[in-house]
This record gives structure tokens, C-alpha cells and sequence, in this order.
């Protein structure tokens, strides 16, 4: 649904199409997770995608919204790892306390 909301802030669409974008979606992801050939899945996801939502919107549309989704969805890993290692780093340091 992220996703969905994500590509409709760049280009509006009928809530019709969430099945849509979000198939493109889910199914851009699996497929670069499986690629081995492609760290993370660079290129392979963005790809598929654009060629998934390119029937439902225009081509250059469907660029933007697949890198747009790229760079979503490596700052949420980013922000993850952030809380993550900050976290880590305290429960160590109060470890160290005790």
C-alpha cells in the first residue's frame, strides 16, 4: 500500500489500480531478490517494474515511480540499520555499567 501511495503522489490513478501497482510491486521485488546475478536486485526490480506499470501509465511515468521506489525503499533500509545500530550501540553501552 506504501507503494501505492508512493505512485500516486508522483502520477493520480483510480484506486482501481492498487492491485495493479502493488502486483508490479511485490512482483518486481521477488524476482530481484531471486536474480543472484544482481546485488540487491540493482536493475533487475527497477526494470520489471517500469515494464509492469508501463501499461498502466506512460513509460517515462513508470521510470520515475520505479527509481522513485528504489530510493523509498533503500532509505527505509538506511533508517532501519540507523535505529538498529543506534540501539545496539546503547544496550552494549549499559551492559558495560552494570
Amino acid at each position: 500500500m506504501g507503494f501505492y501511495f508512493l505512485s500516486i503522489s508522483i502520477y493520480p490513478m483510480p484506486p482501481a489500480s492498487i492491485a495493479s501497482v502493488t502486483g508490479a510491486f511485490f512482483f518486481s521485488w521477488v524476482i530481484g531478490f531471486v536474480a543472484v546475478f544482481a546485488p540487491g536486485g540493482l536493475g533487475v526490480r527497477e526494470g520489471l517494474m517500469w515494464a509492469m506499470l508501463s501499461g498502466i501509465m506512460p513509460q517515462h511515468i513508470a521510470l520515475v515511480i520505479a527509481f522513485a521506489g528504489r530510493i523509498w525503499w533503500t532509505a527505509s533500509e538506511a533508517v532501519v540499520f540507523l535505529i538498529s545500530f543506534a540501539t545496539q550501540k546503547r544496550s552494549t553501552r549499559q551492559g558495560k555499567q552494570t
